[in-house]
């Protein structure tokens, strides 16, 4: 018998809905139950990818990861021929059976055994893989990735039929669905996998927009230049927490104009990361989702070498005139609208979008449920996201605010 172990992380809970796949894994399996193939990738479902702080993919990773039916074809030939293992594994067959048919594929039915089930009549305390796992030993450090957690359940599986027997096992074997079909139907591969540690090495690695931005100034300028144009430009570009390279070309332009040699460029973004610390220090701490915003910043400008240098330096600010960061931006009688999932924590409890419209009408602001050419700020989480609001928005020149920049500027402080 082989098997195949299999995990997913999802945009939600709703494969016949509007969720998607976003990661994919299957472990192999031999007869003697040791791994023998491993298979993962990252996959780009075009649309926002939900509770990002739950399983820690982010846009950036799946932009050029392919989509489900670009790896249907290696995903089918994994998965024909083999008894299909997964812990809670028949909402995973749901969401291959919706992913299979939205590319207007039937697979055959899929027979299964799932370890949670396995767990629970052999004394699991929880139906969580994580406390599965610690009830047998077994080791579970990267939680809510694909690849992680199907490892895990392939070892899990073991233990189960070494502690129950494999006669005892086939009590436990189940079909996703009644069908005359048996066989797989042959799929093409259009693209190779991307699993989420190249992905992530990949966007770890990149240089920043302005950072190459700066590598093209001048080195000197006999002149002193005009900080507070470039700051203001600064402000904007940052509001949604990137930087595009139409964003990047204006900023190189703006520098060139106000008489900016490498150097104050330079100066200028390390003063505009001290002010951004200053405002999160203002507590005397650094929560997680501030100390994330930071590093994005940081990342962004160029400055990941001296960000430990900056937050050491604390409240240690230069003051050269410039404004708070986000001060300028209007909020009373302006219209908002907020897509995808929100991943801050405000006082222990996860925001939602229902919290986020009540904060924002006490601030004088209306809420729109969608996206038009008179909408003021979208809000989002992923500055990447690929929701068809964050899409809508882009095409209309709409202004993007990062979710953290919207706390900030209703006077929020957030603690995750």
């Amino acid at each position: 018998m082989q098997y195949a172990v299999i995990d997913l992380e999802t945009t939600g809970l709703y494969p016949y809905g509007h969720d998607r796949v976003i990661e994919i894994a299957i472990v192999g399996l031999g007869n003697d139950l040791t791994i023998c193939s491993e298979f993962d990738s990252l996959v780009n479902p075009g649309r926002d990818l939900g509770p990002t702080w739950l399983h820690g993919i982010e846009t950036r990773d799946v932009l050029n990861a392919p989509a489900f039916m670009d790896l249907a074809g290696t995903i089918a030939d994994q998965l024909a021929g083999t008894l299909i293992v997964g812990h809670n594994v028949l909402f995973d067959c749901r969401f291959l059976d919706s992913e299979f048919a939205r590319g207007g594929v039937e697979i055959p039915g899929l027979s299964f055994v799932d370890t949670l089930q396995l767990a629970l009549s052999m004394g699991s305390p929880s139906r969580r893989l994580e406390e599965a796992c610690e009830l047998f030993g077994i080791d579970l450090t990267e939680g809510h990735s694909a690849l992680a957690d199907a490892k895990a359940t392939a070892k899990l599986f073991g233990r189960c039929v070494s502690h129950a027997g494999p006669e005892q096992i086939r009590n436990f074997v189940r079909d996703s669905k009644l069908t005359s079909e048996t066989t797989w139907p042959k799929v093409e591969t259009r693209q190779k996998p991307l699993p989420r540690k190249r992905a992530t090495q990949r966007s770890r690695h990149e240089e920043s927009f302005v950072g190459t931005l700066v590598s093209h100034l001048p080195a000197s300028q006999d002149e002193p230049g005009n900080w507070q144009s470039y700051y203001a430009l600064l402000d904007r570009a940052l509001e949604d927490r990137r930087i595009t390279s139409e964003e990047a070309v204006a900023l190189t332009q703006e520098a060139l104009a106000a008489g900016l040699s490498e150097g104050d460029v330079k100066s200028a973004n390390e003063a505009y990361l001290e002010k951004l610390i200053n405002i999160a220090l203002k507590d005397d701490k650094l929560s997680e989702s501030e100390t994330r915003d930071i590093s994005e910043v940081a990342r962004l400008l160029g400055l990941e070498q001296e960000l430990e240098r900056l937050l050491e330096a604390g409240s240690s600010v230069r003051d050269d005139g410039h404004k708070n960061e986000t001060a300028g931006i209007p909020l009373e009688g302006r219209t908002v609208c907020f897509t995808g999932a929100l991943n801050a924590s405000i006082k222990g409890e996860r925001a939602t979008r229902e919290k986020a419209t009540e904060v924002a009408i006490a601030h004088g602001m209306s809420v729109a449920k969608g996206v038009t050419k008179k909408l003021d700020y979208l809000v989002m989480s992923d500055p990447d996201s690929l929701s068809g609001k964050a899409r809508k928005a882009r095409a209309y020149g709409t202004r993007i605010l990062a979710e953290s920049v919207f706390w900030h500027l209703v006077g929020i402080d957030t603690d995750d």
